[in-house]
């Protein structure tokens, strides 16, 4: 059996994937219905979609630290738990609220409940993998996310053709998936014990993360990639395609899903490869993708005809490379940096870079590609996703490996029993 396989994944991992998965799946429902239902509300509008976009990153980027704070009294399922609850009120609000005020304590629940539950994910993963193939935990992860996401968003169109009672019944079945993790976890706790802490709690960590020149460059990379990469695929490259470079919105849109389905296809297999290759080289590779990606885009931007439709699709390609790369490595050298004691913290300090890359990329991309000519924008975003790689060797060029997995028929004493 291979070392990186479904298979190799603990019975824990497999049922917190399951919950994902549905949790995933709810969210994709109203991915592209939520900025529609807004827009077209009358005490929202124009206006009212830029703020609850501006809150619900506001408050994702603050929802990590409360949730911190928690782990250090609730088993971190149960805090899960809560924040997902949270999450779902704040969606199931959405299609009912009256005024502007109402749909910003929405966004505010969605937010903060979202920011809380990816911060306490990543380390509940690792309790349940107990510490091992955590390569194959973090891809088969990005895969259940973006199969969800992919599902729900083709089931929500049909919400856009029906009467308004469909779209806030999508809404609150969105807010069903969230509950039905949230109970799951909840009823389960004890099966993931949390990670050791040190004198002070979790929160007393977050200033030696910040003297850890290893996780300091993985921030960094992180950073790099949500500003460069996720921030831009669904808003500045569609931008640059269509009205720079004459792409009809259908090819535009075939790319996009090229990219999403390499996504799901490859992710286990690109975090078998990277198994092979010195940890420390691992990021360097994922940034040499992404860069030579957007170099391919730049110059597409230059050659006309079949060769532009060719060297768009390489591009698309690299860009899905560089999305499963990451998603295998990233957060298991992030664990081999800071240890379980420190796990957490980290997690929180990722998942608020997160928000607030997320937050700050989409403006500056689609700046950038109204702004400049199309060959000079893409090879300004090839340098920072230079940047992803650059950084962890600059900062730290010895990343501590993750721990080797055990070998396949090596099980613990309660999977035995």
């Amino acid at each position: 059996m291979s070392l990186l396989s479904l298979a190799s994944l603990t019975s824990d991992t497999r049922l917190l994937l399951a919950g994902h998965a549905v949790s995933a799946l709810g969210s994709g429902l109203t991915l592209a219905l939520t900025a529609i239902v807004l827009y077209g509300a009358e005490h929202a509008g124009p206006t009212g979609v830029t703020w609850y976009f501006l809150v619900l990153g506001i408050a994702g980027a603050a929802g990590p630290w409360p949730a911190l704070r928690a782990t250090d009294r609730l088993p971190p399922a149960r805090v899960i738990a809560l924040a997902l609850t949270a999450q779902a009120a704040g969606v199931a609000w959405l299609p009912f609220a009256h005024g502007l005020g109402e749909t910003l304590v929405s966004a505010a629940l969605c937010g903060a409940g979202a920011g809380a539950a990816y911060s306490a994910l990543a380390p509940l993963l690792v309790s349940a993998q107990r510490g091992r193939r955590l390569e194959a935990a973090f891809a088969a992860r990005s895969t259940v996310l973006h199969l969800g996401l992919a599902a729900g968003v083709v089931l929500s169109a049909a919400a856009l053709t029906g009467p308004a009672a469909m779209t806030r019944t999508v809404f609150l079945l969105d807010a069903v998936s969230y509950l039905a993790f949230a109970a799951l976890l909840w009823s389960r706790a004890a099966r993931f014990p949390a990670p050791p802490t040190r004198p002070g709690g979790r929160t007393a960590d977050r200033r030696a993360l910040l003297r850890n020149r290893a996780f300091v460059g993985l921030l960094t990379a992180h950073v790099a990639f949500v500003l460069f990469g996720m921030a831009l695929l669904d808003t500045a490259i569609p931008l640059l395609l269509v009205t720079r470079l004459g792409q009809p919105p259908w090819a535009m849109g075939l790319l996009l899903a090229l990219v999403m389905a390499g996504t799901v296809a490859g992710a286990l297999p690109t975090a078998r490869l990277l198994l092979r290759v010195d940890p420390a080289l691992r990021l360097p590779l994922t940034g040499a993708a992404g860069t030579a990606g957007y170099a391919l885009l730049a110059v597409a931007a230059l050659i006309p005809g079949t060769a532009r439709t060719a060297l768009l699709v390489a591009a698309a390609a690299l860009f899905a490379a560089t999305a499963c790369a990451f998603a295998g490595c990233f957060q298991p050298l992030v664990y081999a940096a800071v240890g379980p004691e420190r796990h957490s913290a980290a997690s929180a300090l990722v998942s608020s870079s997160y928000n607030i890359a997320l937050l700050a990329g989409p403006p500056l991309g689609v700046f950038m590609a109204g702004a400049l000519p199309p060959a000079v924008c893409a090879l300004l975003w090839a340098c920072g996703m230079a940047a992803l790689g650059a950084a962890p060797a600059l900062t730290s060029p010895t990343l501590p490996a993750p721990e080797p997995a055990p070998p396949a028929a090596d099980t613990t004493e309660r999977e035995r029993r």
